[in-house]
């Protein structure tokens, strides 16, 4: 995954620095996406969640939303580097 170190925000940099919260969401979240057949990732970010959805389910649709233009340039990137065929992006707000 393609990730800015300078963005505080990101999911994955917010994994590593409070006490691994959001690897603890995420492993919840993967138990739950096995059986899920449609996947929304509202505020998709630079796609770490719909990452994780796809590879835990490459059946699931996942549909993800990302507004701000750069921000989604980073996803679609994260999205092609895992061959991700199964998240339809798009760059608006839902």
């Amino acid at each position: 995954m393609f990730l800015d170190v300078k963005d505080k925000a990101s999911p994955v940099i917010q994994a590593m620095s409070f006490d691994d919260v959001e690897g603890d969401y995420s492993r919840k979240l993967i138990q739950a996406l096995r059986k899920c057949k449609v996947f929304f990732d509202v505020g998709a970010n630079v796609g770490y969640y719909s990452l994780i959805c796809s590879k835990t389910n490459p059946y699931a649709e996942i549909y993800s939303f990302e507004p701000i233009p750069p921000t989604f340039m980073k996803f679609m990137r994260n999205s092609a580097l895992n061959s991700c065929v199964n998240i339809h992006a798009y760059n608006f707000g839902l």
